[in-house]
């Protein structure tokens, strides 16, 4: 499902690139070429908080849903 999602935004003209680290692989200005630019960060290791609710069925750590999810 990512992979026919990703194959639609590419058809439509979208570039990604994934793993560059502004100010080794590009610089600032490099960034004024780009009509739109998308910074995601995230962490593969979760942080479990200590929130009301927390311990509720249904609860779940997002990279673990997201796995999953995005295999099935």
């Amino acid at each position: 499902m990512l992979d026919r999602r990703l194959n639609l935004m590419q058809q439509e003209g979208i570039h990604f690139t994934a793993g560059i680290d502004v100010g080794v692989d590009l610089t600032a200005q490099d960034l004024d070429s780009f009509a739109a630019l998308v910074i995601c960060t995230g962490a593969t290791v979760p942080r479990d908080l200590a929130i009301p609710g927390r311990d509720l069925n249904g609860v779940h750590f997002a990279m673990d849903f997201l796995t999953r999810q995005n295999k099935s």
